[in-house]
């Protein structure tokens, strides 16, 4: 009863970073039906996305690195490709972490499609495998992104650690810290055909004009509406700011 606001932000802490918060509820009542739900590694993290205000071209960046094991992830980036306003899109060998340089300085949003790992031996060398090898979070921070939103559409992207002291790591972090306001990532492995949906849905929604938080909530419903399993529309989450 004291959750009256539209909006919610959860910083949460230790193991709780691997729970969608989204889909928690009572009786079969997830959050997600009446709330936006955000998720922050830090309140100060939040702060700091909150306050970012970088100057942006209005262009979007589409990247994606298709392999045997997620060959649709070339049919997400083309068909994304089409109605996505003002992008630029790399595929394959040619979706690098130059490009990424290049043109992400100044990009609204960042899409990015490829496997990712999570190393929790050593988180900093948690990563995106773009297509000149990995992109690791030390060379994440070096980039200097400062994107409204940045979206990673590979595996469990929003894994984190949790070392002895409360430091948090993982790529939302890497990202986050490194300059972007928002970021939209993945707690467990999505079939790519429903990656591919899921992302269509989100992405028309930011293109009509929806905040990023407001989209996301929006294509969750939409894909509980379809399959009404956590599984099919829990797994996607947005850290930052929800604009």
């Amino acid at each position: 009863h004291h959750l009256t606001r539209r909006r919610i932000v959860v910083v949460p802490h230790g193991d709780l970073n691997g729970i969608p918060f989204h889909a928690l509820g009572i009786g079969g009542h997830p959050l997600l039906l009446d709330h936006e739900v955000i998720q922050a590694p830090s309140a100060s993290i939040y702060l700091h996305c909150r306050q970012n205000h970088a100057k942006r071209t209005r262009t979007s960046l589409l990247l994606g690195v298709p392999d045997e094991a997620a060959p649709d992830i070339r049919r997400e980036i083309q068909q994304l490709e089409t109605f996505v306003p003002r992008n630029r899109c790399f595929i394959g060998k040619d979706a690098t972490s130059a490009v990424l340089a290049r043109y992400g300085r100044r990009a609204r949003i960042i899409h990015i499609a490829a496997h990712s790992r999570f190393d929790p031996d050593d988180a900093m060398e948690s990563g995106i495998n773009l297509g000149d090898g990995w992109l690791t979070i030390p060379r994440i921070a070096a980039l200097k992104l400062q994107p409204e939103l940045i979206v990673l559409a590979g595996c469990a992207t929003g894994e984190v650690s949790v070392t002895e002291g409360g430091e948090l790591f993982g790529l939302a972090r890497g990202f986050l810290q490194a300059g972007a306001s928002a970021m939209v990532t993945s707690f467990w492995p999505v079939p790519d055909e429903a990656t591919t949906a899921f992302m269509q849905s989100f992405h028309t929604r930011l293109a009509e004009g929806l905040a990023p938080a407001t989209a996301l909530r929006a294509a969750a419903l939409a894909a509980r509406a379809e399959n009404p399993h956590p599984f099919h529309w829990a797994p996607f989450t947005l850290m930052g700011d929800g604009g």
